[in-house]
């Protein structure tokens, strides 16, 4: 089923807002910049990555830490860290609305692919590289090297949500 990355106007982006990363006990960013390269051709489309794709962190909107950890105990994740726009742009990343959206065939239109699309945002690590070929077409040490020139702004891009914290259904987020 295809899908596709819109990047939307939303008036909720403002330095006071919080951004949510959610993760599981994981919190390994070796495989995370694995995963965003892996999906950098997604953002191919978007007219400010000129057919390239880009290197993203998906994040939640949420205007509190207290909304983030009530947002976070309604997924599957049971890890999560928070950060305010303004310490995410204060850091030089950009942050961008976004939805992911699947063609629903048989109706032969575009709807939102999960429910909490209308609060995700991206942080842009990265653009793709000029000329590069799909991270799929890449050797081994190709994807490892592509891989590299990005690990050092990503960890530091999610180093800005910690510490990250537990949620647990019954006691909230844990410090």
């Amino acid at each position: 089923m295809p899908t596709r990355i819109v990047v939307r106007d939303d008036p909720r982006l403002t330095d006071e807002a919080y951004l949510l990363v959610r993760a599981n006990t994981d919190h390994n960013t070796v495989m995370s910049v694995r995963n965003a390269v892996l999906h950098a051709h997604e953002y191919a489309h978007v007219p400010e990555h000129f057919g390239r794709g880009a290197i993203m962190i998906s994040t939640y909107l949420a205007p509190t830490e207290e909304a983030a950890a009530t947002l976070i105990a309604t997924t599957r994740w049971d890890w999560f860290g928070t950060a305010t726009l303004g310490t995410i742009r204060d850091h030089g990343f950009e942050v961008w609305a976004t939805s992911s959206e699947r063609l629903d065939d048989a109706a032969g239109i575009w709807v939102p692919a999960d429910p909490l699309q209308s609060d995700h945002a991206d942080v842009l690590v990265g653009r793709y590289p000029q000329g590069q070929p799909p991270y799929g077409d890449l050797s081994k040490a190709e994807k490892a090297a592509l891989r590299g020139l990005y690990q050092d702004r990503f960890d530091l891009a999610l180093s800005l949500f910690d510490p990250r914290r537990l949620v647990t259904p019954t006691a909230g987020p844990t410090p």
